[in-house]
């Protein structure tokens, strides 16, 4: 799959790369997207603001505010990052920053 991605803490790295699509663990369901959004997040990633690659990967992939459907045909939006409620990101009220994940 066609993927937007960025080498996080390095400015201007954001490039599209055929990637693998990920396969659904066990309690996950696949979601096919249809839209994604780049909001200032990914922009700041962009800009080597901040940004940390998953465990055992070099590259981030962006656009975490997507439309998806299921197969049933069911249209979602798909949540990335859930709050844990406890950190001091969550506790501020920046729950898209939780440091837990």
């Amino acid at each position: 799959m066609k993927a937007l991605v960025v080498t996080p803490m390095k400015a201007g790295s954001v490039r599209f790369e055929e990637i693998q699509a990920p396969a659904p663990a066990d309690g996950e369901v696949p979601v096919k997207i249809l839209e994604v959004g780049v909001c200032r997040t990914d922009l700041e990633i962009c800009d080597g603001l901040y940004g940390e690659p998953p465990a055992g990967a070099s590259a981030l992939v962006l656009g975490h505010e997507a439309l998806g459907q299921l197969e049933n045909g069911a249209l979602v939006v798909p949540m990335v990052r859930r709050s844990c409620g406890g950190c001091a990101n969550c506790l501020g009220g920046s729950q898209d920053m939780c440091s837990t994940g």
